[in-house]
């Protein structure tokens, strides 16, 4: 008999997508017929170290707790007891349509002034809103940063993993 994943039932893979270090990552629908929406599932790799099953429940209940376009927003989840190791941890976001900073600077090269402002003062107010939730990303890069439908106006910070507050201390 196959091993099932947590997820099974719930979510069904269409196509893995580029992860980091920690995580896999992949397109998914809802089993449920009636939701046509495409959503993210990120996957830990490594389930057996406490620390990186920390920085995952940490990762998404910072996503929940900040509640803004700024972030991803969370559809479901199995971080609730990281202690025991025994299911392999996972959440589902919403699919974000669009391109991340650095994929959108090499395809269209230099961005103007006037966007370049618009665009860091959106993240300023992303980190603004985190830091007011006591959250600190420590990880804003150009390639955690996606771009709704490919427009500079529309900025999220993703893959907070490295995310902490003063709770996580």
């Amino acid at each position: 008999m196959a091993k099932t994943n947590p997820w099974d039932g719930k979510w069904k893979v269409i196509k893995a997508l580029p992860g980091g270090g920690q995580c896999l990552n992949y397109t998914v629908n809802s089993t449920n017929v009636s939701d046509t929406s495409l959503y993210v599932l990120k996957v830990i790799k490594d389930n057996s170290k406490h620390e990186r099953r920390s920085r995952f429940y940490r990762e998404v209940h910072h996503y929940i707790s900040l509640n803004a376009p700024y972030f991803p927003q969370i559809v479901d989840h199995n971080c609730v007891n990281i202690s025991d190791g025994k299911d392999r941890l996972y959440f589902v976001y919403q699919y974000i349509e669009g391109e991340n900073l650095e994929e959108y600077i090499n395809r269209n090269g230099k961005i103007l002034l006037p966007d370049a402002i618009r665009l860091i003062s959106l993240i300023i107010e992303a980190v603004a809103y985190s830091h007011a939730n006591d959250i600190v990303h420590r990880d804003i890069k150009p390639d955690n940063i996606m771009l709704r439908e490919c427009k500079i106006g529309t900025p999220v910070l993703i893959d907070s993993g490295l995310s902490a507050n003063d709770a996580d201390e």
